[in-house]
């Protein structure tokens, strides 16, 4: 069997692309913008490893969280240019310190989204904060092949689907450590670029920032960069993203929306833990950290020192988490944005499929 038989199950991570021994499957993209792998049967030798290769029919070993931790970096100034508790920059830190290297999503100029590999501490800015859309991952695998090779430890960040088609394709290195994100979903680069105006994508940008904008964008600025600061609460992306209007088809019906884990570590935001910790500043942010494996665990003791943490219990960090218990729920609207989104674009789109969402979010302060 081949990969083609998967059909809106992909994930989109690619790893067929990197094992086929004959180069034979190129990446398309459909209406909506998500990527796709698609044989070239000319080519094909029937071999069957892309097939095995996927992540979407393999069968992995997923594993109850051994620790539940509240958690946030002691650096202040490292939580606030975080998405949450900065809890992935130490662990980034700590890494590259054992002379490994770092895989993690970042914001290229042009509006790209990718994952990147830094070994260097400088680098590790790039990777910091949250990215609301699907990074492409096509470089990524031979970048880590090479990596193998040359017996070096290696940090991989990035959604539990992508993590499924590193530890696919890298499943024997015993030297790979993952996280994977308490994800809602992902939705295309393309619904991301047309949601922006013209105005924006001809300006020189080398990052979008979704959240903490002030301290990021300082951030940026020091080191010569411009950050655009994207609105969040009225922006039309920004609400179609929260509420599962326009993910991948995949990530409806996704195998890793739960408590048990793919991944060494899982990271999220606490939400809602301030009803359980009265004295604890939660404004700079807090991280939800699921400790999954011995090897989370060594990860764990490398960072503990420098943050400050609170063990917690695993009900607490379903309760406002709901990607640990079941994805999201397709509902009519994402239907109807599928049909509209290729006739009449992504604003339109929008508009009709959450108009009185919009509406009440003008009325009701």
């Amino acid at each position: 069997m081949k990969i083609d038989s998967i059909g809106e199950m992909c994930t989109g991570c690619l790893a067929c692309v990197h094992k086929c021994p004959s180069n034979c499957i190129s990446v398309i993209s459909d209406s909506l913008g998500n990527k796709f792998p698609e044989i070239n049967y000319s080519k094909c030798i029937d071999c069957g490893v892309c097939y095995n290769v996927c992540q979407v029919v393999k069968q992995f070993s997923f594993n109850n969280p051994m620790q539940v931790y509240a958690a946030w970096n002691k650096d202040i100034e490292k939580c606030l240019t975080s998405s949450s508790g900065g809890i992935a920059t130490l662990l980034s830190e700590y890494m590259i310190n054992q002379g490994g290297v770092v895989y993690g999503c970042t914001f290229k100029t042009g509006f790209q989204v990718v994952h990147v590999r830094c070994s260097t501490l400088s680098e590790i800015y790039r990777l910091k904060g949250s990215k609301y859309v699907q990074s492409d991952m096509t470089t990524m695998y031979s970048q880590i092949q090479k990596d193998v090779k040359d017996k070096r430890k290696i940090l991989f960040i990035g959604t539990p689907c992508q993590v499924a088609g590193v530890k696919s394709v890298f499943k024997n290195y015993e030297e790979l450590y993952t996280v994977d994100l308490i994800c809602h979903g992902v939705p295309s680069l393309k619904l991301f670029i047309e949601s922006l105006s013209e105005k924006i994508l001809t300006r020189n940008i080398d990052n979008v920032v979704f959240r903490r904008s002030n301290v990021f964008k300082r951030e940026f600025l020091e080191l010569g960069n411009v950050a655009y600061a994207y609105p969040l609460k009225k922006d039309l992306y920004m609400k179609g993203f929260f509420t599962g209007l326009f993910y991948r088809k995949s990530c409806y019906l996704c195998k890793y929306a739960k408590g048990q884990r793919i991944s060494d570590v899982t990271l999220g935001d606490f939400w809602g833990i301030e009803k359980y910790l009265d004295t604890v500043d939660v404004s700079h942010g807090i991280s939800c950290v699921l400790i999954n494996s011995n090897k989370g665990r060594w990860l764990w003791e490398l960072i503990k020192d420098e943050i400050n943490y609170m063990e917690r219990n695993m009900s607490e960090a379903m309760l406002q988490n709901k990607q640990l218990s079941h994805p999201m729920r397709k509902t009519f609207r994402t239907v109807l944005f599928y049909k509209l989104f290729p006739i009449l674009g992504f604003k339109y789109s929008c508009v009709i499929c959450m108009f009185d969402r919009i509406i009440k979010s003008y009325i009701v302060k």
